[in-house]
C-alpha cells in the first residue's frame, strides 16, 4: 500500500556527510551494506532504491560494488538508451541474480537541478523548524569527519551538516553547525534532537547546509 515517500517514517538512517554520492563513493557503499543488514533483521525482503548517480566512472564503480555488497537477487534498471550496459552488463551472466532492464516511459521527464534544489530546501525546512540550538563541547563529544577535516576555522565549520552518532555507531538526527568557538572547543549546533542523551559522537560531513 505504498502511498508515495512523503508517507514512509524513518527508521534508521547512515550520515554520509554529502548531499550527493560524488566524491563520498565509501561512505555511500558503507552506509548502503550496513542499513541493508539492519533493515533483514526485521524483514524479510529489502527493496533499496538506489540514486540516478549511473553516467559517469566513478557512478559506475559504485553501482557495481554495491551490488557486490548488498548481493541482490533481483535487480531492476531503469533505463532510456543503454546506459546501464556499464553497471549491469558484467552481471548479466551471474548465477546469483536476475537482471531485468526496463525502457523508461518516453513521457517521464527527469528533475531539473532546480526542481531538486527546490525540494531539498522545502526538506531541510521542515525538518529543522522550531529545531533548538544545542552547545556541543567536543571533549565530551569527540568529533570524526565523514571526509578529510578540510578548513577547521569557525568559517570553514559553520553550516557543515554533522550527526549525532550513539554508542551503538546509529546515527539518532542531524545538524547543522550554526557556530564554532575553536578556543572552548564548542560547537552551537541546530537540531531537531531533543537532548544529547546516548550520544556518544559527533560526525562532521563535507556539506553545508541549503538554509
Amino acid at each position: 500500500e505504498f502511498q508515495g515517500w512523503d508517507a514512509v517514517e524513518i527508521q534508521d538512517m547512515y550520515f554520509t556527510g554529502t548531499l550527493s554520492p560524488e566524491g563520498n563513493l565509501l561512505p555511500c557503499l558503507a552506509g548502503a551494506k550496513i542499513i541493508a543488514d539492519r533493515a533483514l533483521l526485521s524483514c524479510d525482503r529489502v527493496v533499496a532504491d538506489t540514486s540516478g548517480f549511473i553516467s559517469s566512472p566513478p557512478a559506475i564503480v559504485l553501482k557495481t560494488y554495491k551490488l557486490d555488497l548488498l548481493a541482490p537477487d533481483i535487480v531492476i534498471g531503469l533505463e532510456k538508451n543503454g546506459e546501464l550496459e556499464d553497471i549491469c552488463g558484467p552481471f548479466s551472466t551471474h548465477r546469483s541474480m536476475q537482471i531485468y532492464r526496463v525502457p523508461v516511459p518516453r513521457h517521464i521527464r527527469p528533475k531539473t537541478m532546480e526542481t531538486r534544489s527546490r525540494y531539498r530546501y522545502e526538506k531541510f525546512s521542515a525538518y529543522f523548524a522550531d529545531a533548538p540550538i544545542h552547545e556541543v563541547s567536543l571533549q565530551s563529544y569527540p568529533a570524526r569527519f565523514t571526509r578529510l577535516p578540510g578548513d577547521l576555522s569557525p568559517q570553514g565549520l559553520e553550516k557543515r551538516i554533522v550527526s549525532f552518532r550513539d554508542g551503538m555507531n546509529r546515527d539518532r538526527a542531524i545538524g547543522i553547525i550554526e557556530k564554532a568557538d575553536p578556543r572552548e572547543g564548542t560547537l552551537l549546533i541546530k537540531s531537531p534532537l531533543k537532548d544529547l542523551e546516548g550520544v556518544a559522537t559527533l560526525l562532521i560531513g563535507s556539506a553545508l547546509s541549503p538554509l
